[in-house]
């Protein structure tokens, strides 16, 4: 990350990946906030990051779910850095 910083590279880091067998917690489980939660105390001390709640996020049916973990990373980024998801084409 400190490399990509020093080159003036920004990170988009996805936390979730629907579409290619990446094995996750359970949705919805207290292990998947965990992960949320990991991710983002791991890389919020990094300047040069932007958040994805999720590649091809329109994998994601449950809206409650999506606004809640949406809403962790948001709670838990010291810095409240931008926050997106990927091809949401759902929730327009």
């Amino acid at each position: 990350m400190e490399a990509l910083r020093e080159k003036g590279i920004v990170a988009h880091i996805m936390i979730k990946v629907y579409n290619k067998k990446v094995q996750s917690p359970a949705k919805g489980s207290s292990d998947d906030e965990r992960y949320f939660r990991h991710v983002v105390a791991r890389y919020g001390a990094f300047c040069n990051v932007v958040w994805d709640f999720a590649r091809e996020s329109y994998y994601e049916k449950d809206d409650q779910l999506q606004a809640r973990l949406i809403d962790l990373i948001r709670r838990t980024d010291p810095y409240h850095r931008l926050t997106t998801v990927h091809d949401d084409d759902h929730n327009e």
